[in-house]
């Protein structure tokens, strides 16, 4: 199972499957029979778009040393495309960017805020207290 889903009128199904086939089953249960207007089907195009020197070696830098290798899809731009080389990829490397450790970054300076946080409840606790007295005092006079 790929997906489930409760759908309503007019709702859609949204999910991310690699495969030829999908097979849609639908419980309805003691319900009336459901009539499928249409189903349709599309695919988000995701690409990358980049200038390239010729006799420059470049490389595509992935965080998985296990993935397949790029199928590109040039051949479907041979009518545009004068020239199509063939593109034999690397193996996969390590990402050297990727595999820089983490900066933590610590503050010292956090006594600072716990007086600022300590100096601000003080200053509220006492206009509390004169607040709270002048009402009392207000109260009895009356």
């Amino acid at each position: 199972m790929v997906s489930s889903a409760d759908l309503t009128s007019g709702g859609a199904l949204y999910l991310t499957a690699r495969t030829r086939q999908l097979e849609l089953k639908i419980d309805n249960g003691d319900n009336l029979p459901l009539t499928i207007d249409s189903i349709e089907i599309s695919q988000l195009n995701h690409y990358v778009v980049c200038y390239l020197e010729r006799g420059k070696e470049y490389k595509l830098y992935t965080g998985n040393p296990d993935a397949n290798h790029p199928n590109y899809d040039l051949v479907f731009f041979t009518d545009s495309i004068h020239k199509v080389e063939d593109l034999i990829p690397n193996p996969a490397t390590k990402n050297p960017i990727y595999a820089k450790p983490l900066v933590i970054v610590k503050h010292e300076h956090t006594f600072i805020i716990w007086i600022s946080i300590i100096a601000a409840l003080l200053l509220l606790s006492l206009l509390t207290w004169k607040m709270v007295t002048e009402v009392k005092n207000k109260t009895g006079r009356a």
